[in-house]
Order: structure tokens, then C-alpha cells, then sequence
């Protein structure tokens, strides 16, 4: 009898077992609770336990909390303008910062796509972020993570979109001061993540005086939700190295190069957002830290770059050379003038305004710089050519021939009259004006 009992018992047991990982699982699989809802924090657990940790490691559970990710931010679109906006931003995050780790830890031929999924995903929570609405309906508080979320999400934006690869999980390590926010239902001892967040025995950590301020290094920006075994392994506290490299030496790319003041680069926000005070390098030439490109001038860089936020943007100030040529720096086409770059180049800006004064020259013939186009009249240039800002403007004074006939530089047209030009063109400035004096050739027959 007492046997029947027992296996009657372990019969419900296995199928009360069976029936709850069954609900269990499809609660992961669907995900039909929103933020606030009464079961929402049993589905969290659920999506933790079928979605993040029974997945194999790797690009299949990337992918996985890929689509968990994709489900917070639907709960998000679907929470706008409600009174659990908050909640669903705080649980976004969570998400958000699972995928990143996970997608760095799969393998490196597998992240190309899922970063481009990620993307994608970054992408439509920061349209959803820009609402203004969001802002104005929750108060201070949700302004403030909103922006805040923003950023990181911002961030993570223009990594992905960089077409160097480049690291993002640093990004995950930035706080948002979302982590505090927690829905109206009883507490329990475990995160959003159902991951326990009370220490194993508290009473084992002796901590020195003023030490849980920690303001000898504070705990801010991307150090602020960081657990103390992440920098404190073991017994050992006290002394612990504060230097960025300690921790992030697996991550720096440099090499030592720039030596160890990250802080002089980097912010602890976001390792990717860079920025250099360069006032703090005084005289000291660029070229200690940057490689100029192939074929560039060899003088200071500082000659040229002045704005250091971008080094595209340069301006040389040629009054600094005097009268030195411009060969000295520049390349002239081919066959160019070989005379001295200033005669024609004065406006340094723009080397394609070129002007030259002919005045210069004094009575040197064109001949000398200039070559005729065939079959060009062989007298002197200046004999035609005064305006020299236009040797298309040209204009020969007939007058200084004196009685030289015209034939001597025109050639007559086909079947032209044999006489002489002068007996019907006068006119010098239009030939097509031909007018014969009839009188002069007396009774000549007119079929003559």
C-alpha cells in the first residue's frame, strides 16, 4: 500500500514537473506578459533559463538573445506612453547588454551577421527613443534614462556602423541608472536576470573605514554597476591596482605605444568615444604619435594642421616662406612654364586662379612662352594680339603695312577676282564689306 502511495506520488510529481517546464517553456518561446504585468517577472526567468542557459554557447545563443532582445524592444514600442515606459526601458537594457557579451564571445567568423543584426536592432530602439513624448510624460527620471540610453545606444550605433571592426563590449559596461528601476510585485533575492545579488556570506568581507564610499576610485560611469569580484578575486582588496591597463590589458591595441594614461584618450563611459586634449603635447610634433601618408610634405605637420579635430582640414600660411619658389614644395604638370611659380600663382588658395602680367615682359615677342596654332600668320604676336587676357580678342592695324598688298598675308578664296584686293576691300575690319570702283577701268567691256 505504502509503495502504491509513493509512486502515485512521484507520478504527480513527474507530471506537476512536466506540466510546469512545459508552461515554463512556452512562456519563454512566446513571451505574451508585457513590463508590469502580473507573471512578467516569471517570464523573465523563464526567457533566462530557455533562452540564454540552456542554449549552447556561441553564435546559438547570440542568436537567441538576439531575438529576446528583439522582444524587449516590442515591449517597449508597446509600452510608450504608459506607466511602465521605465520598466521597459530597464529591462531593454538587460537585453541589450546580454547580446553584446554574448556576440563577442562567439566565434569571429559568425559576428559579422549577428553584429548586423544588432545593428538593426539599435537602430529601431534608438527611432523609438526619439519620441518626444517619451520624455515629457514620465518626469526628470525617465528624461534622464532616456538620455542616458540613448547615448550607449548611440554608441553602439556608430561601432557597428564602422566598417573596421571594432570591439563592443565595453559599450555593455555602460550604466544607465536603469538597473534600480523594479516593477509593483514582491521582492525576491534575485536580479531582472534571476541571477541572485546577495552575497554568499557578507561577514567574511572585513571592509576598512570610509571604504564603501570608495572615493579613491569612484565607481561612476562605466564602473558603476561593476561587482567587487570583478576587480577583488579572492581575500585580496586592498592595493589593488587602479591603472586602466590592469584590468583592460587584453583590450588595448596600442601596444604601449601611448603609454599607460588611457584617461588622456579615453573616457570611462565608452572606450570608443575618443577624444584628445592635444594643449597637453605643447611643441611636440605630431609625427611622435601620428604616421604621415605616403609622399607627404617632410616639414611640421603643425606647418599646416592647426585644427586637430580634423586633420583634412589644412591651411598652409605661404607668407611664412617669403620668397622661397613654389617648386620647393609643389610639382608642376607636365609641360608646364619653366619660368617662377609666382609670376602667375599669387592667390595661394586656389592655384587654378592663375594670372599673369604681361606688363613683365617688357617687349619680349608672345613666341617666347606662347606657341602658334598651324598655318598662323608668321609676323610679330603684338602686331595682332594688345589683349592679353583674351588672344581671341585679336586686332591687326592695316595702317602700318602702308600699300602692301593684301595677298601678302591672305590667301583669296577659290575663283576669286585676279586683281588687286585693295580695288575692292577698303574696309580692313570686314572683308565681306567689298565694294569696285567701276570708273577706274574706263570703256572695259563688263563680260571683261
Amino acid at each position: 500500500m505504502l509503495r502504491r502511495i509513493l509512486i502515485i506520488l512521484l507520478a504527480i510529481i513527474l507530471f506537476t514537473g512536466i506540466v510546469a517546464g512545459a508552461v515554463s517553456y512556452s512562456t519563454a518561446r512566446s513571451g505574451p506578459y508585457l513590463p508590469g504585468e502580473r507573471f512578467f517577472a516569471a517570464q523573465t526567468r523563464a526567457e533566462q533559463l530557455w533562452l540564454n542557459r540552456l542554449v549552447r554557447a556561441g553564435e546559438p545563443r547570440a542568436n537567441s538573445l538576439l531575438d529576446l532582445l528583439e522582444r524587449r524592444v516590442d515591449n517597449l514600442d508597446a509600452a510608450l506612453g504608459g506607466e511602465y515606459q521605465l520598466v521597459a526601458l530597464s529591462y531593454l537594457d538587460i537585453a541589450l547588454n546580454q547580446a553584446i557579451d554574448e556576440i563577442e564571445a562567439a566565434p569571429e567568423e559568425a559576428q559579422s551577421a549577428l553584429k548586423q543584426r544588432l545593428l538593426r536592432l539599435t537602430e529601431r530602439a534608438l527611432a523609438l527613443l526619439d519620441g518626444l513624448e517619451l520624455a515629457e510624460a514620465g518626469g526628470d527620471e525617465l528624461a534622464t534614462a532616456v538620455s542616458t540610453l540613448n547615448h550607449k545606444l548611440t554608441s553602439l550605433q556608430t561601432a557597428l556602423s564602422n566598417p573596421e571592426e571594432s570591439a563592443i563590449a565595453d559599450i555593455a559596461t555602460t550604466n544607465t541608472d536603469l538597473d534600480s528601476v523594479t516593477e509593483a510585485e514582491p521582492a525576491d533575492d534575485g536580479d531582472a536576470q534571476g541571477i541572485p545579488t546577495s552575497l554568499e556570506n557578507p561577514l567574511d568581507v572585513p571592509f576598512p573605514e570610509g571604504s564603501l564610499e570608495h572615493d579613491f576610485f569612484p565607481l561612476q560611469a562605466g564602473h558603476d554597476n561593476l561587482k567587487c569580484s570583478t576587480c577583488h578575486t579572492g581575500s585580496t582588496y586592498k592595493g589593488t591596482s587602479s591603472t586602466c591597463v590592469s584590468c583592460h590589458a587584453k583590450d588595448e591595441p596600442h601596444e604601449g605605444q601611448f603609454g599607460t594614461d588611457c584617461a588622456a584618450c579615453h573616457d570611462v563611459t565608452v572606450w570608443t568615444a575618443v577624444s584628445f586634449d592635444h594643449s597637453l603635447m605643447g611643441n611636440q610634433d605630431c609625427a611622435n604619435c601620428h604616421t604621415p601618408p605616403e609622399n607627404h610634405w617632410v616639414g611640421a605637420c603643425s606647418a599646416c594642421h592647426s585644427d586637430t579635430a580634423n586633420f583634412a582640414n589644412a591651411v598652409f600660411n605661404h607668407d611664412t616662406i617669403g620668397t622661397q619658389d613654389c617648386a620647393g614644395c609643389h610639382t608642376p604638370p607636365a609641360n608646364h612654364w619653366a619660368g617662377a611659380c609666382s609670376a602667375c600663382h599669387s592667390d595661394t588658395s586656389n592655384f587654378a586662379n592663375a594670372v599673369f602680367n604681361h606688363a613683365t615682359v617688357g617687349g619680349q615677342d608672345c613666341a617666347a612662352c606662347h606657341s602658334a596654332p598651324a598655318n598662323h600668320y608668321a609676323g610679330a604676336c603684338s602686331a595682332c594680339h594688345s589683349d592679353t587676357s583674351n588672344f581671341a580678342n585679336a586686332v591687326f592695324n592695316h595702317a602700318t603695312i602702308g600699300g602692301t598688298d593684301c595677298a601678302a598675308c591672305h590667301s583669296a578664296p577659290a575663283n576669286h577676282f585676279a586683281g588687286a584686293c585693295a580695288a575692292c576691300h577698303q574696309d580692313t575690319g570686314n572683308f565681306r564689306n567689298a565694294n569696285f570702283d567701276h570708273a577706274t577701268i574706263g570703256g572695259t567691256d563688263c563680260a571683261a
